[in-house]
């Protein structure tokens, strides 16, 4: 493990104390050695950084916990995410965005929600072609999405699953989703394989079940 790199996203457990009220998550600021190059008041809680051809951008959708701390954290980090990409793309860098939260109402109601609000239109600006989150427990991929409709020069919205114990039966398949798989038998995982015009994601349960296997276009017209 020691020699193994790590690119951590915050989460909302990060983000409470011991006795489950909301703090500072100055634990995982002090474990990760990320690039300190995220939003203002943000300091090691988002980042980007570039690797091979691909650039990697790790958000904080921790508003419900932090935003009595830093109420402008996703106008800040909507700017922030806006200027980034795009930097990122005039340096013809490929683009992956990495969250806790998905930009939808937990559980799913067909709603966008602060977070989606703040950084959506930043993903479309920019035609993304793929957003990890995680939170739900759940598996879960997105069609192609622009605007809020299906369209194929979109991006797809992948909720990675659990790996660990706890599952969660109020996870909820989404309209817009093409594959759907709750996990409360065994926690999976998955693969990315960065293509030279494409992503190719596997998810696979623990036992190597397949869940889904599917490739995200990343060269577009």
């Amino acid at each position: 493990m020691a020699h193994l790199p790590f690119a951590p996203v915050l989460g909302n457990h990060e983000a409470y104390s011991l006795d489950w009220s909301f703090a500072p998550p100055e634990i995982y600021t002090a474990l990760f050695p990320v690039p300190e190059n995220g939003p203002k008041g943000q300091r090691k809680l988002a980042y980007s950084f570039d690797y091979g051809d691909v650039h990697y951008v790790s958000l904080n959708t921790d508003y419900e916990e932090l935003r009595e701390q830093n109420p402008t954290m996703l106008t800040d980090g909507a700017a922030w995410l806006d200027a980034d990409l795009e930097e990122a793309v005039k340096r013809k860098q490929r683009l992956i965005i990495l969250m806790h939260r998905s930009p939808w109402s937990t559980p799913y109601s067909g709603q966008v929600d602060t977070i989606g609000a703040a950084f959506l239109p930043v993903f479309d600006k920019y035609r993304v072609p793929l957003v990890l989150t995680a939170h739900e427990h759940c598996y879960a991929r997105s069609v192609p999405l622009r605007a809020g409709a299906a369209d194929k020069s979109g991006t797809v919205y992948i909720t990675t699953g659990r790996s660990g114990s706890e599952g969660w039966r109020d996870a909820r398949k989404r309209s817009f989703d093409a594959v759907y798989y709750n996990p409360l038998d065994m926690p999976v995982y998955i693969e990315l394989e960065v293509r030279p015009d494409a992503y190719r994601i596997r998810a696979c349960k623990v036992d190597g079940t397949v869940i889904d296997d599917a490739i995200v276009q990343t060269r577009r017209d």
